[in-house]
């Protein structure tokens, strides 16, 4: 494929407010902007953060209702999500609506589906999932607002680093639960990852990532 060159930075936090406001503001100046959360918990607080933040004009919606992508729903349910997610940031200039938005949801974003983001605003996670999520960005060669003709990603990390974590912690599907049960339990994974992103301001995909996984 073709080579992409994504603009890359860490957020100081995860609170679902700073998720919030720079999907706004990205969406605000036009971008399509894809929002992966590592779990439902956080990707519905994102979704009322938005709401409360005015945001609520920039969400994706499903059938005139505001909506969130996610593994809860039942099959039928989620076959509708897919087919309108793919066409909110379709491909198909003639299809992707005009203007901002705001699409939110968990890692079930990043499985095969055919969408294309300007921006990503993602949860950390290990470097082979962020790659399959930045994998959403500019995916095809489409006309793109002010300011997104380069791909973007920012990285939601917890505040401090994940040193808070080496004790049997569990938050936002890193770590652990006390029971071993956990979404990305390899916090080493997950801190190289960030220190990835702090080190490289800008990630050539693909040829950088044997690099980074």
């Amino acid at each position: 494929g073709r080579e992409k060159r994504v603009a890359m930075s860490l957020a100081p936090s995860w609170k679902p407010e700073e998720a919030a406001r720079r999907a706004i503001e990205a969406a605000n100046a036009g971008a399509k902007v894809l929002v992966i959360r590592n779990t439902v918990t956080a990707a519905l607080a994102t979704f009322r953060a938005v709401q409360e933040a005015d945001g609520e004009n920039r969400l994706w919606t499903v059938k005139g209702a505001p909506t969130l992508h996610h593994s809860r729903f039942a099959p039928e349910d989620r076959e509708l999500l897919d087919r309108a997610v793919e066409e909110a940031l379709s491909p198909d200039p003639a299809k992707r609506p005009s203007g901002g938005l705001i699409v939110i949801g968990t890692p079930t974003l990043e499985q095969s589906l055919d969408i294309d983001a300007d921006m990503l605003v993602t949860d950390l996670c290990p470097a082979d999932v962020l790659l399959q999520r930045i994998g959403r960005l500019h995916r095809h060669v489409l006309a793109r607002p002010a300011g997104f003709e380069k791909p973007q990603c920012i990285v939601l990390a917890p505040e401090g680093g994940l040193g808070a974590f080496a004790a049997p912690k569990f938050e936002n599907g890193l770590g652990m639960f006390r029971d071993g049960g956990g979404v990305y339990q390899n916090l080493h994974a997950c801190e190289l990852t960030r220190r990835l992103v702090l080190d490289h301001p800008e990630w050539g995909v693909p040829q950088m990532n044997r690099l980074l996984v």
